[in-house]
């Protein structure tokens, strides 16, 4: 139910009646060093905070970076948010900021861009800077010297425009000399036809009906594809991040998505944030994943923080970040960053801050290792506040990071209201000034009372030396500047003094020097084979991977690596794992199989170690792995793999070990390895039958093999001694083998009688869902009256999966022997929307309530309910039934839609739009898609999870579906929230009024 779509500050708007209260300094000239005295900040006692720069100097900053020159470029959003005319006239502006007396404060400025719409990130490029302003990535340069910019060139396009809330940010310096950007939570609505699969559509198709494949092509949704100009080449971009390279236009989709903030550390681990979770982690990186086509990966995203915050405060608000004594959660993280510097001191290695705007604060936490991933802790003496916190309301930081001179700097965007007015209840534009605080902005540094900021060095005129010993300093903006400008500049002389650093540095040192080396295309054998033997673990870890374009001229290093596979660190392991994958050696899959013996149980190295196979590593990776007492976790994937390779001898192996594992008792292990290979087949839309049809006479005789753990899940099925989770995993295998499908069907039904356990009775629903024969609709249909409400839903949702089942259900739903009113709104919401002209019509006549309603009357109709007074207990019951289906809070529900917790500062205007009319402002997140698999399957759900090989749909059950690309034809979107509509047939007035109370009371 939440459709917040917020700014990188995520700024609730019910701030309407606060007085501003704040004095106006004049930004001409600085000659102190003392914050705003409006500002009321609560600092961490050893640190002081300077404003460096205010209004008419700065208004708006949202973004900034430092120049060669030392003067500060800040992109400002002045046009926020529905443009400076409130009719989408542009007025953002990049600007170049200058400390004329030296004095730390900047005293003028002049504009370098401006009638830019909605900028939101600057990057120092070359002679001029790079600027995300979607729908592009331009360069800008002033060729003339009259400090505006005179030439722009459009390097990259395509990106999202619909909410400048969520526009692509963040230009960030990579390790690997790409420069890395945000998503911005961009991710397309219902567009021009186009099958997922580009050139495929006609193939994806080809067991369709011409009716139904014309139904499906005018569903199928558009790919957010982002285009180079410069190479012509683009790339999907919808639910990741991207990595580009501005010189020669190439581009890369990353793991993702970023809402507003993207980071590393100082060894190149990348970070990101959304509005309502401070930080996560990047754990898998997409471009090495892709490599295998049949590997399904875990979640690349690693969450290491969903702490509370603690505002200083109401803030002068009636809701909005009101202090509260157990904390508030956030709703507003932006703009996370890695403190990269020394100045602080020993106790803020490895901290990381974030902006949270509406409660007015800058958080910090301490990230420990964990693994080849991280956990957080907020710091020691601030466990019930913060690192920096202000009572002023027109405190709004939005973006922090660590600057040249080892200071935390910070944008205050000093907006009153952070929200676009879509987003508001009807009627309240008129009350709230959404622009107001849009002629004034602070930039703030913060440092040890002890140790001032160093200056801000000049960068232009250094000399290719003095940039290769930068590499060492202690500031990571200091390193990253040094490593791209000599790049840039190409200097053949830089390389001796690069090598000659590889050997003798500090650990940055040396890895800045290894990665700059990359750049200019001038590392070899001796040098990274000294590197893959360095002391420190990052060294090691980067030297792995920059061997990777050296393996086909010099092997030997290929070698040297795989012997790295017990390297105490588990980021050089992971490292291992995914450069294997580029030595094309038979050797590889040896050394794979080191790895997955000792790591197969860590997530993370086992799917690096898995992407890496391939046609020629993969017999030797098998055959290793199988004498080693294989894992089930390694096993599975590696029968997809080998499945999906088509390779008969390794697949045959595996067959072999799944038929030699142990049977005494229940045989769990072996029957849920099959039964996980099963569904593998089912991604790939090829049964069991098919692949003994086409198989050779080896694997026929390795598929024979299987008939008796067929066997034996239905002996388990007959036995009173077989326990519920044991009848779950025989019941996996019936109906699947290769005789018995029909006696194997029958007996699924059974198992569907009310004497039945609810797991039982789940695992035989999802059994039957597994089948392909129409008449599974009729089985599941036939005991309906005497399902419980959860076995219902789960029922619907697998008939809606076929054509042919969900037919049975209208026939159902017509004799009446099924009511309409039984079918849960969210199922309504799917079969009134279905591909299919004939099921919509059919739909249409049975569901009449729901057809053509007037969302807007249908809100105003439950305006009364907002004078109700409500009931707290009788509106968790209403939660209950009705909202925890898809939504958590405390201990009721499932955690599947978005976090209500937020809710609670909500006034109750907010409710009514967005229980009524979800699609009214729908967070595109949320957005509800239908996968249509190559096998005739349909998935419903929003996209939770994407990567180069699967999409991850969350439906109403909650229950993930994880599609392989390969086997989706069509992926389509309404553009409709996930959020059925049509719940004012189930709610009346005054359970409205308790469910308001209920979660503006939420825990």
């Amino acid at each position: 139910m939440n459709r917040r779509h917020e700014l990188y500050p995520q700024r609730t708007w019910n701030l309407c009646a606060r007085l501003l209260v704040l004095a106006w300094t004049s930004a001409s000239t600085f000659v102190h060093a003392e914050p705003d005295p409006a500002a009321g900040f609560q600092l961490h006692p050893d640190f002081a905070i300077e404003l460096v720069a205010a209004e008419p100097i700065v208004q708006d900053p949202v973004a900034f970076d430092w120049g060669l020159d030392g003067r500060l470029w800040v992109v400002e959003m002045g046009d926020y948010p529905l443009g400076v005319d409130n009719n989408g006239r542009p007025g953002g502006r990049v600007k170049i900021l200058q400390d004329s007396d030296g004095d730390g404060r900047f005293d003028r400025f002049h504009v370098f861009l401006e009638d830019l719409l909605f900028p939101t990130s600057v990057m120092t490029w070359r002679r001029g800077v790079l600027v995300a302003c979607a729908p592009d990535i331009f360069y800008a340069e002033d060729t003339d010297g009259d400090g505006r910019a005179d030439r722009r060139e459009v390097l990259f396009t395509g990106f999202g425009e619909a909410n400048p809330q969520h526009r692509v940010n963040a230009l960030r310096w990579g390790l690997d000399n790409w420069v890395h950007c945000a998503n911005g939570d961009f991710a397309p609505q219902r567009q021009q036809a186009r099958p997922l699969q580009k050139n495929a559509a006609d193939a994806n198709l080809s067991g369709f009906s011409v009716s139904q494949a014309e139904d499906l092509r005018r569903l199928a949704v558009g790919s957010a594809r982002i285009t180079s100009v410069r190479t012509g080449e683009s790339v999907d971009m919808r639910n990741r991040d991207l990595r580009i390279r501005p010189d020669d236009g190439r581009l890369d989709p990353q793991a993702g998505q970023s809402q507003f903030g993207r980071d590393r550390d100082d060894w190149g681990n990348w970070f990101a944030c959304n509005h309502s979770t401070p930080m996560w982690h990047y754990a898998l990186a997409d471009h090495y994943l892709r490599r295998n086509a049949h590997l399904t990966p875990p979640s690349a995203r690693v969450i290491v923080s969903q702490s509370l915050t603690f505002a200083v405060g109401s803030s002068g608000r009636t809701t909005g970040s009101r202090r509260n004594a157990s904390g508030n959660p956030f709703t507003s993280a932006c703009s996370v960053t890695i403190y990269r510097d020394t100045l602080f001191g020993d106790a803020f290695k490895d901290n990381w801050f974030v902006c949270e705007p509406v409660h007015n604060l800058i958080h910090r936490e301490v990230l420990s290792p964990t693994g080849v991933t991280f956990t957080s802790r907020r710091a020691e003496g601030e466990e019930e506040r913060e690192f920096l916190a202000s009572s002023n309301p027109m405190f709004t930081p939005v973006a922090v990071r660590t600057g040249p001179d080892g200071a935390l700097w910070i944008a205050d965007m000093q907006r009153l209201v952070l929200e676009h007015p879509h987003w508001l209840p009807a009627g309240w534009e008129m009350n709230v000034d959404v622009r107001q605080g849009h002629d004034k902005g602070r930039l703030y540094r913060v440092f040890p009372k002890r140790r001032p900021p160093r200056p801000v060095p000049r960068f232009d005129e250094r000399t290719t030396g003095e940039l290769v010993s930068l590499l060492a300093s202690p500031n990571g903006w200091q390193r990253d500047l040094s490593q791209r400008m000599l790049i840039q500049r190409c200097d053949p002389t830089a390389v001796e003094f690069l090598e000659r650093q590889v050997h003798k540095s500090t650990p940055l040192g040396r890895l800045h020097s290894l990665c700059t080396l990359d750049g200019l295309g001038a590392l070899t054998p001796g040098i990274l084979r000294l590197a893959l033997f360095d002391r420190h673990s990052g060294v090691r870890q980067h030297a792995v991977r920059l061997c990777e374009r050296e393996l086909l001229s010099s092997p030997a290093l290929g070698v040297t690596i795989a012997d790295l596979v017990d390297d105490p660190s588990s980021h050089v392991r992971l490292q291992v794992a995914y450069t294997l994958g580029m030595w094309d050696d038979p050797r590889a899959g040896g050394a794979l199989a080191s790895l997955l013996s000792r790591d197969g149980s860590d997530p993370h190295i086992s799917a690096a170690a898995l992407s890496a196979v391939n046609c020629h590593n993969l017999l030797p990776l098998v055959t290793a792995v199988v004498e080693k007492a294989p894992t089930p976790k390694v096993m599975g994937p590696l029968l997809a793999s080998a499945t999906g390779f088509r390779r008969s001898r390794p697949l045959g192996l595996l067959l072999d070990a799944i038929t030699r594992m142990p049977r005494n008792g229940f045989p769990a292990q072996p029957l849920t390895l099959l039964a996980d290979w099963l569904d593998a087949l089912d991604q790939r839309g090829l049964p069991l039958a098919t692949l003994y049809r086409d198989g050779d006479k080896t694997l026929r005789s390795k598929l024979d093999g299987l008939r008796p753990l067929f066997t034996t899940a239905r002996d388990s099925m007959a036995s009173d001694d077989t326990t519920p989770s044991q009848r779950a995993t025989a019941l996996r295998l019936l109906g699947r083998g290769l005789a018995r499908q029909r006696e194997d069907r029958d007996t699924l039904a059974k198992w569907l009688a009310p004497q039945v356990d609810s797991v039982t009775q789940h695992s035989a629903v999802n059994g039957l869902g597994r089948l392909t024969s129409p008449e599974v609709g009729p089985l599941l249909l036939e005991q309906w009256k005497t399902y419980s409400p959860a076995l219902r839903e789960k029922v619907v949702d697998v008939l809606l999966r076929r054509e042919a089942w969900l037919n049975s259900l209208l026939d159902n739903l017509e004799d009446e022997f099924v009511s309409a009113t039984e079918i849960q709104a969210a199922y309504r919401e799917r079969i009134l929307d279905h591909p299919s002209a004939e099921v919509r019509a059919r739909a249409a006549t049975i569901f009449t309530a729901r057809a053509q309603t007037d969302r807007v009357q249908v809100v105003a109709a439950y305006a009364p309910a907002l004078k109700l007074p409500g009931n707290y207990s009788r509106g968790k019951r209403v939660f209950t039934t009705t909202c925890a289906g898809c939504h958590r809070l405390g201990e009721i529900g499932r955690d599947v839609g978005p976090d209500l917790r937020f809710a609670r500062d909500k006034p109750p205007e907010w409710f009514l739009p967005t229980l009524f009319d979800p699609s009214r402002a729908v967070d595109a997140k949320y957005v509800n898609y239908t996968a249509i698999t190559v096998d005739g399957r349909t998935f419903n759900g929003f996209v939770r999870e994407e990567n180069s090989q699967s999409i991850t749909l969350i439906g109403p059950t909650g229950e993930p579906q994880v599609l392989l690309r390969t086997n989706v034809a069509l992926l389509s979107s309404s553009g409709k929230s996930a959020m059925p509509e049509g719940l004012e047939a189930e709610l009346k007035l005054e359970q409205v009024a308790d469910l308001i109370a209920f979660l503006r009371r939420n825990p």
